[in-house]
């Protein structure tokens, strides 16, 4: 089913310029599908549409003894098909005139966040037969239009026996996407 923003998917990859993500609607999802190489180490996910008619998204860092809560929205309505869409969807992945930061209050969400983080340190500590334990983390959540949380990624992770773990490490736009560009046909945001 196609969100009511017409966004339908996202692929997270790494490329030797580092993370990279790309948003697609059904056409270039497709396309993405059926003809297009794909990296052996990519996220695809299902595109869920925001709370609001901007898109936000809400960023735990998460310790054993505290927890920091970020909410990031879009300048942009996510529904207004003039715009493309990397205009209506940006949040951390952007620069950050692109978004702004807004109140985050819910103690309930919090609550749900928090016990996610526990959630994950226990998965982690039982796949890694107790050798690694997590002791910071970056997770990002969204909240859809019927108010449900999701979690869509983990930037960061460190562990207390390894070396640092950055998955965050400034996630990109692949060069032939130009964001800034507004064209007449959204679709086509390719660099000429």
């Amino acid at each position: 089913m196609v969100s009511k923003s017409n966004i339908v998917a996202s692929y997270i990859y790494i490329t030797k310029n580092g993370r990279e993500i790309e948003y697609f609607e059904l056409e270039e999802f497709k396309h993405f599908l059926y003809n297009r190489h794909k990296t052996q180490d990519g996220i695809l996910q299902k595109f869920i549409d925001s709370k609001g008619r901007r898109n936000s998204a809400i960023q735990m860092v998460w310790t054993p003894h505290i927890c920091i809560f970020e909410m990031r929205e879009n300048q942009n309505d996510l529904y207004d098909q003039r715009l493309n869409l990397y205009e209506r969807v940006i949040t951390y992945e952007g620069d950050q005139h692109q978004s702004q930061i807004k109140p985050f209050k819910s103690m309930e969400l919090r609550s749900f966040m928090q016990e996610v983080g526990e959630a994950l340190v226990e998965h982690f500590s039982i796949i890694s037969e107790g050798q690694s334990k997590p002791t910071r983390k970056v997770l990002v959540f969204k909240k859809d239009p019927l108010n449900r949380p999701w979690l869509l990624l983990c930037t960061s992770i460190r562990c207390s026996s390894v070396s640092p773990i950055n998955i965050s490490c400034n996630t990109k736009f692949p060069s032939v996407i130009n964001v800034k560009r507004t064209a007449s046909n959204p679709r086509n945001l390719l660099n000429a």
